[in-house]
């Protein structure tokens, strides 16, 4: 019989403990007791107590709150434990129709009060943009058989049916982008994430097209005898790759849907006026929520061609509204008449080129069958250890190139055969290894408690993602990655840098503390060609700039997000045309028909190509390739040689490439995985989630030919870090390899790698140097002016070093605690502080410049303003005691506002301010010395180049990074 719950208790004691549930016999294993004990562990999940609200929390942001309250979270979890929701439901656990009805019926989800609340709705989903379009505007089909599949979509606008990349789906549900509007807020963006440049443009040029023309594909246009079967069952694309000139089978004039199979029907209702018909639209398509200013922009293009021709101003309507933040995003868009400016660098870097290309083998990359202990050991047979351990996924020594090195148990390694570029380069000096390495929140062996002392959790993709990319695992730094880290003190230093995310790759990785406004550029295998073909109106990609212009303080953040990066976008469409115009970039070199992973790595090639263009002397590509997560069968031969991915065909042709070029001594490529794989194999054919593995490092000027840090030995149980099947505690830390690939890349203060590396110090007596890790040494930096340093612009030693915050009183009690010194709290204003200390309001446990940790949630603390610093100290003259303002203070309005000579800069957006440095607020104005210097080359443009060149609509101001 199944067995049931049981509870043991002592004799003459209140003592009793569960009977543990085992179901299968040892000597008589039976299918029917592995059944029952898998049903035992699929109840004890489903009636787990944090199913409900975790079932929850991830419904409701798939029906648009992406930031649902807690209160929320918890009605729609008792529905789903209750099984009723308001008499909905049939009052079982368990009832998706009472989470459901929680979830619509909700005041939360209804109330329209909640429209004016910034954090409220989401970003929407590609997919459900395109469906929600065909619907509301009535795709009309000439043939019930010939209609789009919307497969294979995903590489143009980040979606497409039933083409999720992993089991995560297109997005992580904690996926906050880096745009201040959401990092400040705390708050996540999840669909956001598949919001790049190319994504961005191909769905609206997609969607243009559509309107103009109909469903349209490649091959309707241009082949002269047309067949719908590979339109129908194959791409089902609706208009991404019309291209000039048209064939003749497709349409040359704007509005002719009369040689494509589907085109949508909508009719307005009423053409009487302009607003009629732009009221139904903005029901359709916004859901009544078009504000009156991009209602204006949109209603005085119409009327110029409303008299002559209805059908073109409903086109035009239609094409302008799907490219407002009102379609793409459910908040409540408040913006300026301003229109959002993204640059790049305007002059020359000085300073020699170097590049990081990081190589995410994304699902966990069974890295011990990468390198493989052979001979020469000091201790034991080791591959005969391996071979035990692997069992049927052991490497055979034939599969294996030996390498030589030193400081091992084994003198003699080998790289699996599939992989010879390795050897070959290792041989050669150009590629070393880093052996079990890992996500490390302290040393540890199995001897100590390490699940419990690991501040992340273990094994799962998401979260060793999140950590392998960020590098902070006590979140001291929350919301930006360690290479947006690197490359905000290289850019504090004077260098010219630049963040690339490759066709989605990078997780959070390039993201930069949000006080340096360094942007995260895309780099896209197909960067849309020529938009608005054959156009409607001549100035839509003008008027789409209009209708995203800079938000002000109260802009809806979700909005802001998409306005955002359209912004950045547009910028990266108009210097790929530019380039395109000049010629001569173009990667030819040995690329052919190239694969997923070949396009990937000949995208990054071309944007090298472009440095001079870009004026950049310091770029960090992250690039992904997912597979590697064999579960069911051993297919890593394939990933690494076979056409699945060919990780060594890939990287031949781009280290050719790079060698032509003479960029490979200014290169260096990183492999780096979710977490190893276990060396026991699982009964499915595959391996599982580990946590150490074995990576590489390969460049011109690595300093090769070795393996750093402790290959295990034993690779047994006999090894302290060995903690079941075959896993290992990571004994080097990726700690280790960020500080000296930091030191090679040009940071040389030991303030700023412990900044950029939050638990570094950890780890002191096991950090690699620069030297370590390559040949050429670190170069000091750059000589132009650097960008000062907010941390260090205190005048004194002690206000200079950042210490954490404490709280050491409250409302002046006890006594002897007041004034409060810097970074402590709790502070009510500027007089409970020491002299030249301010009182830094917060709402939640925004940063503290100059000091450390999150402090008590609320809770205000002291703190040392640099006097060049921005910063807002009263509005129209209130309060009386903050003016006049002196220098780098605001908001002023006019000159008499600023004390002596200081004049008031009246500025847009985060336009730099002589003499100050800083963002400051968005839109808010700053009293300056017009004497001045301006700002030196080594500054950002006078709008940041930033995918998010409007600041965060939140009151709290931006804080320098410690």
């Amino acid at each position: 019989l199944k067995n049931t719950k049981s509870l043991v208790s002592i004799p003459g004691s209140s003592f009793s403990f569960r009977n543990p549930v085992q179901f299968n016999s040892l000597a008589d294993a039976e299918t029917r007791d592995m059944l029952h004990e898998t049903d035992a562990v699929i109840d004890s999940l489903f009636y787990h107590p944090t199913h409900p609200p975790f079932l929850a929390s991830l419904m409701i942001q798939r029906f648009g709150i992406s930031n649902p309250t807690p209160a929320f979270v918890e009605r729609v979890a008792d529905a789903y434990s209750t099984g009723l929701y308001n008499g909905i439901g049939s009052g079982e656990y368990g009832d998706l129709g009472a989470l459901t009805a929680a979830i619509l019926l909700d005041t939360e989800a209804r109330s329209v009060v909640l429209d004016a609340d910034q954090t409220h709705g989401q970003v929407r989903e590609p997919l459900v943009k395109v469906i929600s379009f065909f619907r509301s505007m009535g795709i009309s089909f000439k043939s019930p058989l010939r209609i789009p599949t919307l497969l294979d979509l995903y590489g143009n606008i980040g979606q497409g049916s039933f083409e999720s990349p992993s089991v995560f789906s297109f997005f992580l549900p904690e996926f906050a982008p880096n745009t201040p509007a959401i990092q400040s807020a705390g708050l996540v963006a999840p669909e956001s994430e598949v919001l790049q440049g190319d994504n961005i443009l191909t769905m609206l040029d997609s969607f243009y097209n559509l309107v103009k023309f109909g469903i349209t594909d490649q091959g309707h246009c241009e082949d002269h005898n047309p067949s719908f079967e590979g339109w129908r069952s194959g791409t089902g694309d609706f208009g991404f790759k019309l291209q000039l000139p048209l064939g003749p089978n497709c349409a040359s004039q704007e509005g002719d849907t009369s040689l494509t199979p589907a085109a949508i029907s909508y009719v307005p209702s009423s053409t009487a006026t302009v607003d009629d018909i732009l009221n139904e639209l903005s029901m359709l398509l916004t859901a009544g929520r078009l504000r009156d200013s991009n209602r204006a922009i949109i209603s005085a293009v119409m009327n110029e061609y409303f008299t002559n021709d209805v059908g073109k101003a409903v086109r035009i309507a239609q094409q302008l509204l799907i490219s407002t933040p009102e379609f793409h995003a459910t908040s409540t868009p408040r913006k300026q008449a301003s229109v959002r400016n993204v640059a790049g660098y305007t002059s020359a870097p000085n300073g020699p080129y170097k590049a990081l290309v990081v190589f995410v083998m994304n699902g966990g990359c069974d890295s011990f069958n990468l390198l493989v202990p052979l001979g020469q050991c000091t201790s034991g047979n080791q591959y005969q250890e391996y071979s035990s351990a692997r069992g049927s996924h052991a490497l055979p020594e034939e599969k294996l190139i030996p390498i030589t090195t030193q400081g091992q148990n084994c003198a003699t390694f080998g790289v699996n055969d599939d992989f010879p570029l390795l050897s070959n380069l290792y041989n050669q000096g150009e590629a070393l290894f880093f052996a079990n390495t890992g996500v490390l929140s302290k040393p540890m062996t199995k001897y100590d408690d390490w699940n419990k002392e690991t501040s992340f959790q273990l094994f799962a993709h998401n979260t060793m993602l999140h950590e392998a990319a960020t590098g902070d695992p006590y979140e001291e730094n929350a919301g930006t990655g360690v290479y947006g880290r690197m490359l905000d003190k290289l850019k504090v230093s004077g260098y010219h840098t630049s963040a690339n995310r490759v066709s989605g790759g990078g997780n959070g990785a390039l993201d930069g503390d949000q006080f340096y406004a360094n942007p995260v550029w895309s780099v896209s295998t197909s960067p849309p060609g020529q938009m608005n073909k054959i156009p409607t109106v001549t100035n839509l990609l003008e008027l789409v700039k209009e209708l995203n212009g800079v938000g002000d303080e109260n802009n809806g953040y979700m909005g802001e997000t998409w306005s955002s990066k359209l912004a950045t976008a547009f910028f990266e469409y108009e210097q790929e045309r530019e380039l395109a115009a000049m010629g001569g970039f173009d990667v030819d070199t040995g690329y052919g028909s190239s694969g997923d992973l070949d396009s990937k790595f000949k995208a990054i090639a071309k944007h090298m190509k472009s440095r001079e263009f870009r004026k950049v002397n310091r770029d960090i590509f992250v690039v992904g390739r997912r597979g590697y997560d064999l579960h069911s069968e051993n297919k890593l031969s394939d990933l690494f040689a076979g056409e699945e991915g060919n990780a060594n065909g890939a990287l031949t042709l781009f280290t050719n490439w790079l060698k032509s070029e003479g960029l490979w001594e200014s290169t260096a490529i990183l492999m780096m995985s979710d977490f190893g794989r276990s060396l026991n194999p699982n009964s499915n054919g595959g391996t599982d989630h580990a946590w150490g593995g074995n990576y590489f490092l390969i460049g011109g000027n690595v300093n090769g030919g070795k393996i750093l840090g402790d290959y295990p030995s034993p690779l047994s149980p006999d090894h302290p870090n060995w903690i079941g099947r075959g896993r290992f505690i990571p004994t080097t830390p990726w700690d280790s390899v960020w500080n000296g690939i930091a030191e090679w890349l040009g940071v040389t203060s030991e303030a700023d790698l412990d900044w950029i590396l939050p638990n570094r110090e950890t780890f002191t007596n096991n950090l690699f140097s620069g030297g370590d890790l390559f040949t050429d040494v670190p170069t000091p930096p750059p000589a132009p002016t650097p960008i000062p340093a907010p941390t260090t612009a205190a005048p004194t030693p002690s206000n200079a070093e950042p210490i954490p915050l404490e709280i050491a009183g409250d409302n002046g009690s006890p006594a002897s605690a007041f004034p409060l010194g810097r970074c402590q709290g709790d502070c009510d204003n500027n007089g409970d502080c020491q002299d030249d200390l301010l009182c830094f309001i917060r709402s939640g446990v925004e940063s503290v410049p100059g000091c450390l940790g999150e402090g008590v949630s609320g809770k205000d603390y002291c703190w040392y303003r640099p006097p060049t610093m921005l910063w807002s100290f009263g509005n129209n003259g209130s309060p009386a005691s903050a003016f006049p303002l002196g220098l780098c203070e605001g908001d002023c309005d006019n000159d008499s506002e600023c004390a002596g000579d200081l004049k008031c800069l009246q500025r847009s957006a985060f336009e730099a301010v002589p003499g100050c440095e800083g963002l400051g607020d968005s839109g808010k104005d700053y009293c300056y010395d017009e004497l001045a210097p301006p700002p030196t080359s080594a500054q950002p443009p006078t709008d940041p180049p930033t995918d998010a060149p409007t600041a965060a609509p939140t009151a709290a101001p931006t804080a320098a990074p410690t």
